[in-house]
């Protein structure tokens, strides 16, 4: 709201002491707290923008990262146990979410190996579609320049868009899908021609189920009203 102009306030102000709380934490040493926190990159990557001189930021959002590549190499290499079957989903929220924070936070330190063990692993059938991994993989590879996974990018997109249907979708996952339409400029996300129906943005926020429950962040209520306020606003 500060950088939109929403609201006049001193960063300091609004966020020093709870700043101040996340760097001098000491999470980072934490694996299992790396994960559940690493949604803390968004606020270091305004912070960073503001505070400059604060060498801390840096090294935190790397390990942060290295966290995340550590849980998700681990991960990866199980899935090809048949017996290993408890969090793949979570798993699989977990990696599109490396992805979101790498493309976010201009972070160039990825894992490039960490990238091709989930392509081998979509290759061979562990993995399903979804179209955002699909988009900020394509975003990543544009980005930096990498080859060799144009396959796994056009096979997230194009299968789930196959069945794109915003009358089945929760109404967080059609604001989600709503942003990939509002920043992108590619034909499939533009225009998408699914079983003879052309559907736009409002046609995919106003479709709503009647039996859905608009309670809280996560159910859509809130992200909605974020959505609405500021379309360009990263959306966790």
């Amino acid at each position: 709201m500060i950088e939109n102009g929403y609201l006049e306030a001193d960063f300091d102000e609004v966020f020093g002491q709870q700043y101040e709380q996340i760097v001098k934490s000491g999470f980072e040493n934490d694996p299992d707290k790396l994960v559940k926190l690493s949604q803390v990159i968004y606020f270091l990557s305004k912070a960073e923008k503001i505070k400059t001189e604060d060498d801390r930021l840096e090294a935190l959002t790397k390990k942060i990262f290295e966290g995340l590549e550590w849980f998700l190499t681990i991960h990866f290499f199980d899935f090809k146990d048949i017996n290993y079957i408890k969090i793949k989903t979570e798993v699989f929220h977990i990696y599109t979410t490396y992805l979101k924070l790498i493309y976010f936070s201009d972070y160039t330190h990825f894992s490039r190996s960490l990238l091709d063990d989930y392509a081998s692993l979509y290759r061979k059938g562990f993995i399903t579609s979804l179209l955002s991994t699909g988009y900020y993989l394509k975003r990543i590879a544009e980005k930096y320049a990498l080859g060799g996974i144009e396959d796994v990018i056009d096979e997230n997109i194009d299968n789930e868009i196959k069945d794109f249907y915003p009358p089945r979708f929760s109404l967080k996952k059609r604001i989600d899908f709503a942003k990939l339409m509002e920043k992108d400029n590619d034909d499939f996300m533009l225009n998408l021609q699914i079983n003879q129906k052309e559907w736009k943005i409002n046609d995919i926020l106003n479709t709503v189920q009647e039996k859905t429950e608009l309670l809280g962040y996560g159910s859509g209520l809130g992200r909605f009203l974020i959505y609405s306020i500021d379309k360009n606003i990263e959306l966790l």
